[in-house]
């Protein structure tokens, strides 16, 4: 390769390394691999069935041929019709249920059996006490009771509190309220973009906006393509759970 008129300096390094070594193999690299697939093109079916549509719409459109047709004016292919999967999104959902409610009967039972464990550990301990011992502890739990019971009707719930300030009463519900204004900006306004910048024969050149995504967008085009359960679960832990939190 040589430059013969040039006005950027890029294209004389352009020039050096094409014409180095290492350029030249693998430019030949480069040009062997686009006739591989050139070949692989022109020797496949897609080249025959051209050759063999053309050999066939020509008797029909030659005069001196007995299959000869004057009303011929070429073959019609019907289109391909691509067969639709047909996936119910109510069996993603039930799917995804199906394994939330597997994980709480499990977590259920994880509760429920170390409770079992544990009474029946503690009915093992007093059978080892004494009636004294019985008597004082069963003192103690009254106590407790009572202190917990007296606690309870002297306290008063933390927005009707008059040891809280009313400033601060007041300004946690706008708190909440804020908070799920920032999550739904944050769902609903664009998350990021890629731009591309580069540079060709001291020439830059700039794409904006060349992918952009967001939390809806990403989950809508999970759903249209295919993945159905990952968007759903997105939906439930990413776009409910996260307002619900607030409002408990």
């Amino acid at each position: 390769m040589k430059c013969i008129e040039c006005t950027s300096p890029l294209l004389l390094d352009m020039q050096d390394v094409l014409s180095s070594q290492k350029g030249i193999e693998d430019t030949t690299l480069v040009a062997n691999n686009i006739f591989e697939y050139l070949s692989k093109v022109t020797g496949g079916d897609w080249v025959q069935t051209i050759i063999d549509k053309a050999v066939y719409e020509a008797g029909m459109k030659c005069p001196h041929s007995p299959t000869y047709d004057k009303d011929f004016v070429g073959l019609q292919f019907d289109e391909l019709v691509v067969p639709q999967t047909s996936e119910d999104s109510i069996s993603f959902l039930i799917a995804i249920i199906a394994v939330v409610g597997t994980l709480i009967v499990v977590v259920s039972l994880l509760v429920v059996s170390t409770r079992w464990v544990s009474k029946r550990r503690h009915q093992r301990w007093l059978k080892m006490l004494s009636r004294p011992q019985l008597l004082v502890l069963e003192k103690i739990q009254l106590e407790d009771e009572a202190r917990e019971k007296d606690l309870n009707g002297r306290i008063q719930a933390m927005v009707i509190s008059k040891d809280i300030p009313v400033v601060i009463r007041l300004f946690m519900p706008f708190v909440i309220l804020g908070n799920i204004a920032l999550f739904l900006s944050g769902h609903l306004s664009l998350g990021g973009t890629v731009n591309i910048s580069g540079g060709f024969a001291g020439q830059s050149f700039n794409v904006d906006g060349f992918f952009e995504f967001s939390m809806v967008k990403s989950t809508i085009e999970m759903w249209n393509a295919g993945a159905r359960a990952l968007a759903i679960l997105i939906v439930i832990f990413s776009g409910v759970w996260p307002y619900t939190k607030q409002l408990i």
